[in-house]
């Protein structure tokens, strides 16, 4: 548990007792506290009395692992004065946030607890950005590929790459749907009038990362098409080339059968050059 500006960060989620204490600390309802430790809640944000609570995922790239796109789930509860933060795994994204409040930069530590808030906000956004820069990288690569060879792996490359934009998408777009109701949140008057015009930055982010997922999606999806016209146009020369052979060996097995049959009577077979004018044939 590390402690910062007015917020608390919790690591790691899956102790019930520790949430349990937490919430019976801070007053927070048995049913939030629950949907903390269930890791596979969907993105909503919940007004309460006087207080939100955020569940979102966050998603990077395990740059020190397997190189693959990694999700955790994260929720917060924010109340007036204080932000509790919840993280399914030890992970810290948020160095950057830390740094500036240790040492006083940046507006956060001048700021009302939303701007905190909206500053978290802000790194996942960030990182839904890294995550489809990795995603260019490895469409345009798919592309080049398709230009130079024909290969299965690719096929499989593009069906990967399309699972992941999917995945990506069913987080993203639910997101941007949380940007636009904090900026309409009035009722509990924690998000403050001066914090919506980052919001608004935010949420056109959020809007681009939303439009780069559809056009890779189109992408991803022409080069299936374009995969399989290539892949029809092999199968076509392969059938000409075979085509080719078999027009020609066709005349030859039928000569081949027609004079390996057993009749005795075939008077070209006792013919002095019958030999040469098949084989000329042929």
């Amino acid at each position: 548990m590390c402690f910062f500006f007015s917020g608390i960060d919790i690591d790691g989620i899956h102790d019930p007792d520790v949430i349990s204490g937490i919430g019976e600390r801070y007053d927070i309802h048995s049913l939030v506290q629950t949907d903390i430790t269930t890791t596979e809640q969907r993105t909503k944000l919940d007004v309460l009395d006087d207080a939100l609570f955020l569940v979102c995922k966050l998603i990077y790239y395990d740059m020190d692992g397997t190189g693959q796109i990694i999700i955790q789930q994260m929720s917060f509860y924010l109340k007036h004065g204080i932000l509790i933060t919840f993280q399914e795994t030890s992970k810290d994204l948020f160095d950057s946030i830390k740094n500036r409040i240790r040492q006083g930069k940046g507006r956060i530590r001048k700021s009302k607890i939303d701007y905190l808030f909206y500053s978290l906000l802000d790194v996942i956004g960030d990182h839904y950005m890294d995550v489809l820069h990795m995603m260019d990288t490895s469409v345009a690569s798919i592309d080049n590929q398709l230009m130079k060879t024909l290969k299965r792996d690719t096929l499989e490359s593009i069906y990967d790459l399309k699972r992941d934009i999917l995945s990506l998408r069913s987080i993203i777009s639910p997101f941007k749907e949380i940007i636009i109701k904090l900026q309409k949140e009035e009722e509990t008057q924690i998000m403050q009038e001066s914090t919506n015009i980052y919001l608004k930055d935010l949420f056109d982010h959020i809007v681009q990362a939303n439009d780069s997922i559809d056009t890779y999606r189109e992408m991803l999806s022409s080069f299936i098409d374009f995969y399989m016209i290539l892949n029809s146009n092999h199968m076509n020369e392969i059938v000409k080339t075979l085509t080719i052979v078999t027009s020609i060996f066709i005349p030859l097995t039928f000569i081949v059968g027609v004079y390996g049959m057993n009749f005795e009577n075939m008077p070209e077979l006792r013919y002095k050059n019958g030999y040469f004018i098949v084989l000329g044939c042929m």
